[in-house]
């Protein structure tokens, strides 16, 4: 770990701190949010950022900035932020359906979009943060990496399951995404496949 990665998270837990949110870097493969397993996560309502770190840190360190980009979302009250989470519908819709409730697929497509709106703001606001304090992360890699994250939740709408293994720990995805940020939500040839075949 770098001396700019360790100044980074220690501006992170302040700057959380200065809201009420406690971050925990938990250590686990994986955290669980609403019986969901995740490598991490940020509950605005139960003011925790959660991160799972036992894996390297090339892997969680990402996971721990996204979050955070998330924490800056809701600290900014940022639309993209709002209208998911002031938003019954696009909020919940999504999560519903994947827990096998019977909502609409038009509903579930406009959730599904706001969600890929709010994380592709998450996204760069990360690559932003790596340029800004000079972090660790290999940025081409992590926007590969976030384009497959964003383009999962297109997935999502055919196979209403969340992923066992991350998508953007999936290496053959990486190979056929590019390394600037995605300019729409539809998936590129062969996506699916290799998703369907290493991620679930």
């Amino acid at each position: 770990m770098t001396e700019n990665d360790r100044k980074y998270i220690g501006y992170i837990i302040t700057e959380c701190a200065k809201k009420g949110v406690s971050v925990h870097m938990e250590n686990k493969k994986f955290v669980k949010t609403d019986n969901t397993k995740c490598s991490g996560f940020f509950d605005e309502d139960g003011k925790v950022l959660m991160v799972a770190t036992r894996k390297a840190q090339r892997d969680w360190l990402p996971v721990l900035s996204h979050e955070f980009c998330h924490f800056q979302q809701w600290s900014e009250k940022d639309p993209v932020f709002t209208d998911t989470s002031e938003n019954p519908e696009l909020d919940q819709d999504m999560w519903e359906w994947l827990d096998g409730e019977n909502i609409p697929m038009a509903r579930v497509n406009r959730s599904l979009k706001a969600y890929q709106r709010l994380e592709l703001d998450c996204e760069r606001r990360v690559v932003q943060h790596i340029e800004d304090f000079g972090l660790s992360i290999l940025e081409d890699e992590y926007i590969k990496m976030a384009n497959v994250y964003v383009l999962f939740y297109s997935l999502l709408a055919q196979t209403r399951k969340w992923y066992k293994k991350p998508p953007y720990e999936c290496g053959e995805l990486l190979k056929v995404i590019p390394d600037q940020f995605i300019k729409s939500f539809r998936l590129p040839d062969g996506f699916a496949e290799i998703a369907l075949k290493e991620c679930y």
